[in-house]
């Protein structure tokens, strides 16, 4: 209820208002209080009615390892690649079969209606047979893939004969006959010679999941480095776009000093109207660039923002680190060393080469002819009752045997030795690919270290380059004053010093992303961090 104007009154009445609740969306509360907690780790500032964390790279890189969903995306690939060797390595269990079965069989047993038969003889018999058979084994398999089987079979049954009279009689049973029953015990052992046979073989699957819990682990090692990567350069652009806020602001307050005090030149009438106009065109031009570098360091923040699965709401950070040059030196062999050894690239390419091994293992097995010597004993018993012919088991005349051996050759076979070329032209291919990929290193490599060196050089020359402008403009504004320059002059100075300044901030900036680049190629992140990579073998 509300005191309101109702339409066609001239006076104030109650009219009924509907209050309509918003509440929040639930992704943007998470995301909020998301934003709660973070900034809970972090000391946290205001600024221009935004909420800042100040961070400094190491914490952010941490955090992002925590947070970053791509990341956690690829440890969830880990696990199902764990899951994926275990069932490997229990695949050989023993297996256990059962069965229990009803027959009714009929079969025709004897005719008597060829010529000479004597008179009134049936023209057939018929024998019937009801049936029960329960039947239970194990089996189980071994590495170097001899199969061992035990099957116990246990069957009563009874039997009727009934003849039939003539063509097309139903057969006429007399009284079955008591059940009998009839028990054995077998054991198998199949003995592979050619095709499936030995360690080597049948441990190819585990071998293959082994491979694939490095490959996956490996491409989470991947991601980590370059998101790592990817955050520290966005970190570090971020700095950069802070300081140009920075130069830009200083600009701003420069012209604001410039223009009021030619304004009371021109009232002096000791300077041109054109002078103020100048001064008031670089204010404008520097206002325009001071919003755009803001706005340019937001959307710099949103990147962050995105890396940390953050969204949805305001929130900033302040970045504490200052780019400073190092002047190390790197030796390039010892460098090199380090790439090679935990680039997860070539790592991943090593770990396609053993797979390679297994699948040309494959083929070879394949192609070989199936040689399986199969040998079988049997224990056989009989008796009235159930189970009780096991008693006859350990008679002799009542057991037998089996052996076996098969041989399978497929004739004119072309397909096997074509896989087997197949896998070694693979193999070829991924040689060379693990040679390109350590040129590439290489090259990248050189090019980062070159990059830093370059860095270091521009940074020296844009730090006299700022250190001379700021003289010049100081100079220049000092003649103003007097009268011997103009403010035109003035401006042209202060937008040499801005982009001697920029200049400046940018080489620093470069250095220390270009330094990031170099220690995500030999994976120094981690150590000078304080990460801990979470593609680690676990159990």
């Amino acid at each position: 209820m509300a005191w309101m104007k109702s339409a066609g009154w001239s006076r104030w009445a109650w009219v009924p208002i509907m209050a309509v609740v918003v509440m929040p969306h639930p992704a943007r509360a998470a995301g909020e209080a998301a934003a709660d907690r973070i900034l809970g780790r972090f000391p946290a500032v205001e600024e221009s009615g935004r909420r800042l964390a100040k961070v400094n790279l190491k914490d952010l890189l941490q955090l992002v390892m925590e947070r970053n969903l791509t990341l956690q995306s690829s440890l969830v690939s880990q696990d199902a690649s764990r899951q994926s060797l275990r069932a490997a390595q229990e695949r050989l269990q023993p297996t256990f079969n059962s069965s229990l079965a009803y027959t009714r069989a009929i079969s025709p047993v004897l005719s008597t209606t060829s010529p000479g038969s004597p008179a009134g003889a049936p023209f057939l018999f018929v024998s019937g047979q009801n049936s029960q058979t329960l039947s239970a084994g194990v089996s189980q398999q071994d590495w170097l893939g001899n199969t061992y089987s035990m099957t116990y079979q246990e069957t009563s049954f009874q039997s009727q004969v009934g003849p039939v009279q003539n063509e097309g009689n139903s057969p006429t049973f007399a009284s079955a006959h008591n059940y009998k029953d009839y028990t054995s015990l077998s054991g198998t052992v199949t003995v592979p010679l050619a095709q499936n046979a030995g360690r080597a073989f049948n441990r190819i699957p585990v071998g293959q999941a082994e491979v694939g819990v490095r490959a996956a682990r490996l491409a989470t090692r991947k991601q980590e480095l370059a998101t790592l990567n990817s955050v520290a350069q966005g970190y570090w652009n971020l700095v950069g776009q802070l300081e140009v806020v920075t130069v830009n602001e200083e600009a701003v307050r420069l012209d604001l000093r410039v223009l009021g005090d030619n304004r009371i030149r021109l009232q002096a009438g000791t300077i041109a109207p054109a002078d103020v106009l100048a001064s008031e065109a670089q204010l404008a031009k520097d206002r325009f660039s001071l919003m755009q570098s803001r706005l340019q360091a937001q959307n710099l923040e949103d990147q962050l923002r995105q890396a940390l699965g953050l969204e949805g709401f305001d929130f900033g950070f302040k970045p504490t680190d200052v780019p400073a040059l190092r002047r190390t030196e790197y030796d390039l062999n010892e460098q090199l060393e380090r790439v090679y050894r935990n680039n997860p690239d070539l790592a991943s390419l090593q770990a396609n080469l053993e797979s390679n091994s297994y699948d040309l293992l494959t083929a070879e097995n394949a192609a070989k002819a199936q040689l399986n010597l199969a040998l079988s004993y049997v224990f056989n018993g009989y008796s009235k009752d159930p189970f009780a012919g096991t008693a006859y088991y350990g008679e002799t005349q009542t057991q037998g045997y089996v052996a076996t051996l098969n041989y399978s050759l497929p004739l004119f076979d072309r397909v096997g030795p074509a896989n087997i070329q197949r896998r070694t032209l693979e193999r070829q291919a991924l040689e060379l690919q693990i040679r390109d990929q350590r040129t590439s290193l290489n090259i990248q490599l050189q090019t980062a270290l070159r990059n830093i060196r370059q860095a270091q050089e521009q940074e020296t020359a844009a730090r006299t380059s700022v250190q001379l402008a700021k003289v010049q403009l100081q100079n220049e504004i000092d003649k103003l004053a007097q009268g011997r320059s103009t403010a035109f002059t003035v401006a042209q100075l202060q937008q040499q010093l801005a982009q001697s300044q920029q200049l400046e901030i940018a080489a620093r900036v470069q250095f220390e992303q270009n330094d990031a680049t170099r220690m995500a190629l030999t994976a120094e992140l981690y150590s000078l961090y304080g990460l801990e990579s979470q593609a680690i073998d676990q159990p």
